[in-house]
């Protein structure tokens, strides 16, 4: 695997939460990262992300280690990249 990432900038961490504005309406999340939004539609929840998914691979970075489920990885500047990826960049 060949991709344009520079290793020394990742750090191995354990997943953690974040906050999340959460639709009122019940269609979904998105991180909050400090952006505006109206309150009238959105809730801001201080833990609401529950989970990342690994850039190149898709799999699933969370509080609790499972079979489809990582509960650490790289991270940096708030994307997540997966062990097993990660250590398959060049």
């Amino acid at each position: 695997m060949s991709f344009d990432i520079d290793k020394k900038d990742w750090e191995f961490k354990k997943w953690f939460f974040r906050p999340a504005l959460v639709e009122k309406s019940g269609g979904g999340s998105s991180l909050y990262v400090g952006q505006k939004f109206d309150s009238a539609y959105f809730d801001l929840v201080e833990n609401g992300w529950t989970h990342d998914h690994c850039e190149i691979c898709f799999k699933t970075i969370t509080d609790t280690k499972s079979e489809e489920s990582e509960d650490c990885g790289y991270f940096y500047n708030g994307d997540w990249i997966c062990e097993s990826c990660f250590k398959k960049i060049d």
